[in-house]
């Protein structure tokens, strides 16, 4: 296997390359154009002259946000990439595609080059960047080849959100997939990646999605979420500017950046990956120690092997964030084998575990069909750990983090506050009838069972009058204790104010809150209180019904306790206790 770089610039200069590196045409000659001209007219005339050129190739043309050439990278050039397999066979396979379904894309392409003997060994692919969903693709191909290891991804451009193309030498495609196969038992395939960005400020909530189309996050709609954090300026300069501010949703563990790529006028936005309700996910900002740190120990795990080929799919947004940094990082891969690759739109990986979407993201294929040579005995390239860089995106980063954790403490604190009861720690009269109305809706909708309990402490105002208000606080708290220790785990207890508590029993029909209530009665009764006071409670029990309105439902157990506290009180009433 070799690999081979030629900057395009003219017709007459490809041929004399070809002829100095001895380059022909052949069946296992895969050709990667990396296209920075962006010029309809010229992609047309590239793609002819190189089916002209090489009509057995393995051609894979996309357009691009950038190229990696020989450890350099390049704006707006055109590189063309041979990769000469000595040991491996190429199967191209090119779908045009008319409707938004990329899932139906990424299946009907995979099931095209499954229609082969040998199982492909590695795919690489690319999508049109603008109007394919990248991570509904990838479920496509892992939905027919889960095995294989994907890699590519999505055409790009210079962030201008106006075209992007694919072309395979044969045809120019504007909404597509074009994909090649390789067939080999002896290709050795190592697939790394290096996320740079981190989640910055507190978690935002996905209200309304479908699929790559966020519309409603935190509230509101999702372009006023990004003006309420980001300011209006911000917002007007949507999708470009979104390239620093990603948002990031985790996927199997990992927190993983997503982009927009448009903004339609109901306030809902596209983005270059799914979103599901109920997601959390953060504004994520550019992390330049990460870059480091996970270029660095790539480095490392590349250079305990001997690879023949490294190709690089990594996004436009990466570079527009740390081009420097990018710049030193080909340069060092290239030390390790020769180097090409593209900045994409989104990029397709494989993990362990099945093939993945990443947006802002380095991904790396390294490949040798002779995985039984040696390691070379070298000394590693140098670290990027060493590089010079500032630290003002990690420290605002760190201060903007852990003022929103500090803030969300604070939030939730206050939070618990508004909803508990400060001297028996209970919920409150307020959190209660918030859970009546949403227990009452669900009994409803589903017709599950619900009913209620009210207790009242009898002859308690003789306790705070003989003992002090101390003693009377006290027992109440040994009160709510009692409860905690007798109800189920899905009940929902509280103080319904001074001596009354009320208990919500979710799934549970008049004879269980009836036990329930005696339970609770014998055990007031049994108890000694502080001072050894000996205290019983009345309670009364009411079971939802259909259509009934919550002041009704509590009206009824509170006329329930009434009655047991003019019978004689230390007993329950109502659920069949006694006639409702």
């Amino acid at each position: 296997m070799r690999l081979l770089n030629h900057q395009y610039r003219s017709e007459v200069e490809l041929a004399a390359f070809c002829q100095a590196e001895d380059i022909t045409d052949a069946g296992g000659l895969f050709i990667q154009v990396f296209c920075g001209n962006l010029e309809g007219s010229f992609i047309h005339d590239l793609n002819r002259l190189l089916r002209q050129r090489f009509p057995r190739a393995a051609i894979l043309g996309t357009t691009t946000g950038g190229e990696i050439a020989d450890g350099r990278l390049f704006e707006e050039g055109v590189i063309l990439s041979f990769l000469e397999c000595r040991r491996t066979r190429l199967t191209v396979t090119t779908l045009p595609w008319d409707n938004p379904d990329s899932f139906a894309l990424g299946q009907h392409l995979a099931r095209r080059l499954a229609q082969t003997d040998d199982p492909p060994a590695l795919i690489i692919a690319v999508a049109t960047g603008l109007n394919t969903n990248g991570e509904d693709f990838v479920l496509g191909v892992s939905d027919v080849l889960p095995d294989v290891p994907l890699a590519g991804g999505l055409s790009g451009e210079y962030l201008r959100f106006k075209h992007t193309w694919i072309f395979n030498g044969d045809r120019v495609l504007t909404q597509g997939a074009i994909a090649v196969a390789f067939h080999s038992a002896r290709l050795q395939v190592q697939t790394l990646y290096s996320m740079d960005w981190m989640p910055l400020g507190r978690a935002l909530t996905v209200n309304r999605a479908r699929r790559n189309l966020l519309i409603e996050l935190d509230g509101r709609p999702a372009i006023d979420t990004y003006r309420h954090y980001l300011s209006d300026e911000a917002a007007e300069r949507l999708p470009v500017l979104s390239v620093q501010f990603p948002l990031m949703v985790e996927r199997r563990g990992m927190k993983l950046a997503r982009g927009c790529t448009g903004v339609n006028a109901d306030g809902s936005m596209v983005f270059m990956g799914n979103f599901q309700p109920g997601d959390q996910v953060w504004f994520g900002i550019g992390d330049a120690n990460a870059l480091l740190d996970s270029s660095s120990e790539l480095i490392e795990r590349l250079g305990t092997r001997r690879f023949e080929a490294i190709l690089c799919y990594t996004c436009v947004a990466r570079k527009a964030l740390m081009t420097k940094l990018i710049s030193d990082e080909a340069e060092v891969f290239q030390q390790i084998a020769p180097t090409a690759g593209f900045f994409t739109y989104g990029e397709f990986f494989h993990a362990n575990e099945g093939n993945l979407f990443f947006n802002y993201t380095l991904t790396l294929v390294a490949l040798t069909e002779h995985p039984e040579q040696p390691v070379l005995e070298r000394p590693l390239p140098l670290s990027l750990s060493t590089a010079r860089i500032t630290t003002e995106t990690q420290a605002y980063a760190h201060l903007i983090n852990r003022t929103a954790r500090e803030l969300e403490d604070l939030l939730q604190q206050m939070h618990e506050l508004a909803r508990t009861d400060e001297l028996t720690r209970l919920p409150n009269r307020r959190y209660l009838m918030e859970q009546i109305r949403s227990h009452v809706r669900l009994h409803e909708r589903d017709g599950s069972r619900l009913s209620l309990l009210l207790l009242d402490l009898d002859d308690f105002k003789q306790v705070n009058d003989r003992c002090g208000h101390q003693t009377g606080d006290d027992v109440l708290v040994d009160l709510a204790r009692i409860i905690e220790s007798v109800i189920r785990l899905s009940d929902i207890p509280g103080r319904w104010g001074g001596e009354e508590f009320l208990v919500i029993c979710p799934n549970t029909d008049a004879n269980g809150a009836r036990d329930l209530a005696e339970r609770l009665r014998a055990a007031v009764a049994a108890h000694a209180f502080a001072r050894d006071l000996q205290l019983t409670v009345s309670i009364g029990c009411a079971e939802h019904r259909r259509s009934e309105d919550v002041d009704s439902l509590i009206g009824r157990a509170d006329r329930e306790l009434y009655v047991a506290k003019r019978e004689g009180k230390n007993r329950v009433c109502g659920c069949g206790a006694r006639a409702d």
